[in-house]
Formats: C-alpha cells, sequence, structure tokens
C-alpha cells in the first residue's frame, strides 16, 4: 500500500467518504489541493521543454514507480510497503520538478485505480505524493543564483 490514511472498506464510495470524521475529510481533501496549488505555482514559473534524455527517465520512472506501487512488499503481518518512492526520488533528482511531481502523482493515481482503492483515497495519495516530491525537489535542487548556493 502507499501512503495510506484512509483504508478502502465495503461501503459504497460515496458514503464511505461521508462516513469518515469531518476533520478527516478535510485532510482528505487538503492535500491533493495543495499538490494542485503546488502544481500550479511551478507551471506558472514556467519551465524549458524536455529534452529526449529527460522523457526517456521521465517514462522509465513512471513505469518503475507504477509496478512497485502495484507489487508492495510484506514487511510484516498484515503490513506492506511500496518501493514506489525509490524511482520517484530518482526522478526528482534528474528531472525538473514540475516533470517529477507530475509523473510522481499521476503513476500513483494510475496504481491506485488498477488497485480499485476508492477515489477520496487515490486523491489523497496521489496529493501527497506530489506534495512530497515538489519539497524533496526544493531540497535537492535548490536555485542558483543570488537567492541560492554562490
Amino acid at each position: 500500500m502507499t501512503n495510506s490514511l484512509v483504508g478502502a472498506n465495503s461501503k459504497p464510495q460515496g458514503t464511505a467518504f461521508l462516513s469518515l470524521d469531518r476533520g478527516l475529510q478535510t485532510v482528505v481533501m487538503a492535500v491533493p489541493t495543495a499538490a494542485l496549488a503546488l502544481l500550479s505555482v511551478l507551471i506558472l514559473k514556467g519551465a524549458a521543454g524536455p529534452s529526449a534524455g529527460q522523457i526517456l527517465i521521465l517514462l522509465v520512472a513512471a513505469i518503475l514507480a507504477l509496478v512497485a506501487d502495484l507489487r508492495p512488499v510484506q514487511i510484516a503481518p498484515h503490513r506492506n510497503t511500496s518501493f514506489s518512492s525509490v524511482p520517484i526520488l530518482i526522478a526528482v533528482l534528474l528531472l525538473p520538478p514540475l516533470m517529477s511531481a507530475t509523473m510522481a502523482g499521476l503513476s500513483t493515481l494510475a496504481a491506485n485505480t488498477v488497485l480499485r482503492r476508492p477515489w477520496y483515497n487515490s486523491l489523497y495519495n496521489a496529493g501527497l505524493t506530489v506534495v512530497a516530491s515538489v519539497a524533496a525537489a526544493a531540497i535537492a535542487q535548490p536555485p542558483i543564483g543570488p537567492t541560492g548556493p554562490s
């Protein structure tokens, strides 16, 4: 499982979300909203078009992240983890923040859809992955110039 704050249950998806505590509903909706806001800021910053090498890295990382999400590793009884963060971190280190964060969110959303997780769980997981990717990119790729390292 990836970043699952909200577990899947047998209730219909609309009523399952409404049955969550109001505070948890707020968190579940705030995370993807924050992710969209961060992606919007990156889009407004503007970026050069991707090179062929960047596209290749993006595709390989996306496929590896998707496969890792679909094949979790059992670390203890009833406890699974995914190694999808490894290709996502590689993408964060090698690609511009907008490309890596978008790839991270879309691959997580695709995996959650294939795994038939509830819509709110999928949005939360994808949003959390985008936020973490942007944070990692901010640390790994500091701005260069008067505001960054010299």
